[in-house]
This record gives C-alpha cells, structure tokens and sequence, in this order.
C-alpha cells in the first residue's frame, strides 16, 4: 500500500495530465498522479460566509467532519512527504487537537457514530472504525483489494454508505455493519458519489453525472418513489442540515447553496438559496466542509493561497497501491 512519492516538484517535461477529478490529475500514461498540495485552514463563518474564527493552523487538511453534538471535528491530516493522512480530532471550543491514527496507510473520511463515541472511516483500501476517545486500537469492518471509501453512516449506526471505485466506475454501495454484507446501492452506467442519509434515514442525498454533468438528486432509501433532482446547473457536495429541513451543496463555480426541504408523504424542495464563495479543497467529490446543527454556522477547509502558484505532489506508479 505504500506508494513512490515525489513531493513540490514539477512533473517531468513530457508528462501530460489529462484527467482531472477534483483536485487530481492523472497522466495519460497513467502512471502519474498529482495531487493538490494548496495548504487550507478551517475557518468557522456565518450563513453569509464571514469568517468568525479559524480553528487550526494552515496545513494540509481533508474531509472534515463535525460530531452529531457539535463540539469535535475529526479531519485528515495529510504528510506531504508521503501523501497519506492521519485522522485529528479538534475540540471545536478549546482549540486542542489530538492526533488519532498514527499508522503508515492513508485513513481519511470520518464518520461519527450516533453517540459520537466511535469513528468510522477509511484505511487504505478499507473500511475501519476505532474509538473517538484514543484509547483501543482501530479494527476492520470491510476488508477490500479495491477502494472502498465511506460517505455516510446512517442514524442508527447498522448501515455504511461507501463509494466503491473499480476499473474506471464510481457506484454507491451499502454495508450492514452488523454482518458485513454488502450491496449495491447507486450501480449504473453513471458515476456516483457524495452519498449522505438524511437525518430520519429515510432518504439519500447523492451526486450523479447521467446528465453529462454533476447534479444532486435525493432518493428513498429502500428506493421506492420518484428520484428527486435537487440541484440546478449543477452541484456537489451534499450535506444535510441535522433536523433534515435544508440541504447543502456546491456549485460549478464554488458557491454554497441551501435548499430548503419539506418530508411528508414524499419529499419537496423549495427554492435554492445561494449562500457565499466557498474558496474550500476541491477533492474527490467529497465534501470539504459541514454544518453546525442549527444551521446557523460552517466549518471550511478553506484554501489560504492561490492553489495555482502552489506545488504539486507527484505520485509515481499509484495504481500499483490500490491493489495489495
């Protein structure tokens, strides 16, 4: 799982980077892959995007993530030198962090459990989940030779939603967390990503580009009823508001929108409100910021310069990681 890394440095003159998805470029050898070094800062701000606080030091910072109680962030923490994360937890209102992994694999994406006393996320190429407390070690809850990268933990803690990426394809799939089976969620033609339960459950909130461009759409759970598209001209990024009465997303052009959302019988959106410039991490199709319960404030991974001046990590023979 470890990986040839060349850190700030440019590409050879005649490597070419032609795919890009989020903040990576992959050559068209496929050999290389380069990965946005831009330093970022979490920022606390306002419905209007003003910042109120930072709540850590510039670094390399990925998917963060607040508790169900508000009060802890956990985040990936990423080494440049070798391009693997470690998870942190931040308490939100003391500004102390506590480093929580500390192993040489990349362990990113934290989810919370209902009472915020577990973590789930991702160690390269699996599913894991250790306490948020620091004491106990970390132990698999799916084991796989492809990556399995988990988007959302639902209410009640029995199911994992993970984007599962093969040969090319992005698919939701689900996992019971009591006995580890698997099943697929979102499998089309499409690509899918950014999976998020809705607070009661019953719905998912996620990304597909069937359209020929990245839209939000929100789903049944248990896939009964209509598919609803939530977004307009394109998005990213869900994140639902903790009593499930607004929906989040980014736009093509980096702007926060807030969606309104009525759940009876079925689900209805009221119209989109655009909130303020994100200037956050574009990684993956994951989200790169959250939303305080109430509603009323956002953690951000905020980018601090101008990405385009900043060095890239380069990634010599990737591939061969993903499948040991």
């Amino acid at each position: 799982r470890r990986m040839s890394v060349v850190t700030q440095l440019a590409p050879p003159a005649h490597t070419t980077f032609a795919r890009r998805v989020g903040g990576m470029a992959l050559s068209t050898d496929g050999r290389q892959l380069a990965l946005d070094a831009a330093l970022s800062e979490l920022v606390l701000t306002d419905r209007s995007g003003h910042e109120l606080e930072s709540l850590g030091a510039p670094a390399l910072y990925y998917q963060p993530r607040l508790s169900h109680s508000g009060r802890s962030l956990a985040v990936d923490i990423t080494d440049p030198q070798s391009a693997a994360g470690d998870l942190w937890l931040l308490d939100v209102t003391r500004k102390v962090s506590t480093r929580l992994t500390h192993d040489p694999v990349n362990e990113t994406n934290p989810l919370w459990s209902p009472d915020d006393r577990e973590l789930f996320y991702y160690h390269d190429p699996d599913i894991w989940r250790r306490p948020a407390s620091g004491g106990g070690d970390g132990r698999p809850v799916l084991q796989s030779a492809i990556m399995k990268r988990p988007t959302d933990l639902s209410g009640d803690g029995r199911f994992v939603l993970f984007l599962a990426y093969d040969r090319g394809q992005l698919d939701i799939e689900l996992l019971s967390v009591a006995d580890g089976k698997i099943s697929p969620w979102q499998a089309t033609p499409f690509n899918e990503n950014g999976a998020r339960f809705s607070p009661d459950g019953r719905w998912v909130a996620y990304v597909s580009d069937e359209t020929g461009r990245h839209e939000v759409y929100v789903r049944s759970f248990d896939g009964s009823g209509a598919t609803v598209l939530v977004s307009s001209g394109g998005g990213g990024a869900p994140v639902w508001r903790s009593d499930g009465k607004e929906l989040y997303y980014v736009t093509p052009d980096d702007r926060l929108v807030a969606v309104p959302i009525r759940i009876g019988a079925h689900l209805e959106t009221g119209l989109a409100q655009p909130l303020f410039e994100l200037r956050t991490r574009s990684w993956f199709g994951h989200a790169q910021y959250d939303v305080t319960p109430d509603g009323q404030r956002f953690v951000l991974n905020r980018l601090v310069s101008d990405k385009n001046n900043d060095p890239l990590t380069v990634v010599v023979d990737w591939a061969a990681g993903l499948g040991r």
